[in-house]
């Protein structure tokens, strides 16, 4: 009777922790990103700040868009952008934005 009881908690023990959440599941993608007007005019340098994600999609706010995960982009006028960052995971989503201003393009 031991050996019944011993084998059936053993078979329990196995397909209870088949059944358990996989660990995956339990990173949580979060997108976040910096930026950074550098000296070429209206040249911006982006940092991916994003964790768990494997891959990314970026909206610029002037028609243009990345997947690279830190892209540089160059505007063609002054003014201000909300930039959005897409962070992908396995199973998840997420999206941040900021409002990016360039202010150092000279025009004529």
């Amino acid at each position: 009777m031991r050996i019944l009881t011993l084998v059936s908690f053993m078979v329990f023990v196995l397909f209870w922790s088949a059944c358990s959440k996989d660990k995956d599941d339990k990173k949580e993608v979060k997108a976040a990103f910096s930026w950074e007007l550098i000296e070429e005019p209206g040249k911006v340098l982006f940092t991916n700040l994003s964790s768990n994600a494997v891959s990314y999609e970026w909206n610029f706010d002037d028609g243009t868009s990345s997947t690279v995960a830190s892209p540089t982009k160059v505007y063609n006028r002054n003014g201000e952008y909300i930039v959005t960052l897409k962070a992908f995971g396995e199973k998840k989503i997420h999206s941040v934005y900021d409002t990016v201003t360039v202010d150092n393009i000279v025009t004529r």
